[in-house]
């Protein structure tokens, strides 16, 4: 096994941290170059241009001088295929308040705003932050496998299919429009589309539990990166492990998930309220 495997397999049992004693199953293995773009089509991006079956996936950030030199570089070929931002490691608390209103507003309006250097007014939203959540989760996980392929990652990065598989690159491609000629339409369901928006309800409450601690009462039990069952399954637990839970929010369907802290900085995912039980 190579170095580099070695270290990204330490990274995916690192993001799987959890406060609590569970050993939870990784299910991540089952994220591959197959299914990637599948994955990146149900996060809330930005739609950079018109819809398209031609288009590229954008993982960018805003303090990133790349990113900025991207997206000036794209106008007007944002016509020829769409780009789809992403957009993700905020460094500091106003960085981290666009990106969520991004997540959530989809607005390709507000990021020409954001790249163009225009203080953006922010406020904090509990829907927005759950997108964004949403967001960096998933994208944490495609990035690890990622690098067990091609190596470390940057920003922008830059992310298609050419007719056979996919093509990643980083940076800001010498020639784009050649780039761009190499991208081949995808047939997809749009149903997909930005499903972190898509599931949330109009109004979201946010209830606390009685505990910080919950019991699987399921035979198995899945956490996933985002309040549904159609999101990237992160990890599945046995019957009668204790996890850290720190809030429930109910969906228009009637079904309650549980926001369970899976990275030291909180950041988390979400699993059926119906497979568990407060700890005593």
């Amino acid at each position: 096994m190579n170095k580099m495997k070695l270290i990204c397999m330490f990274l995916v049992l690192s993001l799987l941290h959890t406060s609590a004693s569970a050993e939870m199953a990784d299910l991540t293995t089952n994220i591959n170059d197959s299914n990637i773009l599948e994955i990146l089509d149900g996060l809330s991006w930005i739609p950079d241009g018109p819809d398209n079956g031609r288009h590229i996936y954008v993982l960018g950030a805003g303090w990133c001088p790349a990113c900025k030199a991207l997206y000036k570089r794209t106008r007007g070929l944002n016509k020829k295929v769409q780009f789809r931002w992403i957009m993700l490691s905020p460094k500091s608390p106003y960085e981290q308040c666009v990106n969520a209103n991004l997540a959530l507003s989809r607005d390709p309006l507000l990021l020409a705003k954001y790249y163009g250097r225009v203080k953006i007014k922010c406020s904090d939203d509990k829907k927005a932050a759950i997108i964004d959540e949403w967001n960096q989760i998933s994208v944490n996980f495609v990035q690890v496998k990622l690098q067990e392929k091609i190596g470390p990652l940057g920003y922008p990065c830059l992310l298609y299919y050419d007719g056979t598989r996919l093509q990643v690159t980083t940076g800001v491609p010498s020639d784009l429009t050649r780039l761009i000629e190499n991208v081949v339409p995808r047939e997809t369901d749009q149903k997909s589309y930005a499903r972190a928006v898509r599931v949330m309800p109009e109004k979201l409450d946010l209830f606390s539990l009685k505990s910080d601690k919950i019991v699987v009462k399921a035979d198995k039990a899945t956490i996933y990166c985002g309040p549904t069952e159609d999101s990237l399954p992160l990890a599945s637990l046995d019957k009668n492990d204790v996890i850290g839970a720190q809030g429930i929010i109910k969906l228009d369907n009637g079904k309650m998930w549980i926001h369970v802290p899976l990275l030291k900085n909180g950041i988390g995912g979400w699993t059926l309220m119906e497979n568990y039980g407060t700890q005593k």
